[in-house]
C-alpha cells in the first residue's frame, strides 16, 4: 500500500447515551485492506470511552460490505425505510449497537 490509507468517520452525539456514526469513507484504494474496520474500532471504542451506551448508523441495503462489517462488530438491523432520491429507491437501513 502506497501512501497513508485515507478515510474517515464522524460521530455526533443525539443524546447523553446515544451517539451517531456518520461520514464512514475509505478510499477506493485501500478497500477490503482493514482500514475500515480500523476506524470502525476506533469510533466504538471512542464512544465507550465517552461514556454512551449505544450506537446508531443508517446506511442502504445497497453498501453490502458496509453491512457486513456493521454486522461482524455487532450492530444490528433495528429499522428500515423506503426512500426516493434522484428518483431511485433506496432502502435505508438503521443498525445499532448497545455498549
Amino acid at each position: 500500500m502506497k501512501g497513508k490509507p485515507k478515510g474517515s468517520i464522524s460521530i455526533k452525539k443525539v443524546s447523553d447515551q446515544v451517539a451517531q456514526l456518520g461520514l464512514f469513507l475509505v478510499e477506493p484504494g485501500v478497500r477490503g485492506g482493514g482500514y475500515g474496520q480500523q476506524l470502525l474500532q476506533r469510533a466504538i471504542d471512542f464512544c465507550k470511552e465517552k461514556g454512551y451506551e449505544t450506537i446508531i448508523l443508517w446506511t442502504n441495503s445497497e453498501l453490502k460490505s458496509a453491512r457486513m462489517l456493521y454486522e461482524k462488530n455487532g450492530f444490528r438491523l433495528n429499522e428500515t425505510r423506503r426512500q426516493i432520491l434522484s428518483n431511485k429507491e433506496l432502502i435505508e437501513e438503521k443498525w445499532e449497537l448497545h455498549i
